[in-house]
């Protein structure tokens, strides 16, 4: 009677390979999504300045 003592098999260097791909690209689109996120807001807060300088100066000049 033969017995096949089968080893636990760990990761390929292929299936290694492909979770790194897939884990770069994750993090690609999630700091995409960020960067995108912190230009809008930072673009709202330049525009909320500028509104509130106008008013400050609408109200200097006396209009």
């Amino acid at each position: 009677m033969t017995t096949s003592l089968k080893a636990s098999r760990g990761l390929t260097l292929l299936e290694l390979l492909l979770v790194i791909a897939i884990i770069a690209i994750l993090i690609g689109f999630y700091t995409g999504a960020i960067q995108k996120a912190y230009s809008s807001s930072r673009a709202a807060v330049v525009r909320l300045f500028e509104a509130h300088n106008q008013n400050v100066t609408r109200e200097a000049i006396g209009d």
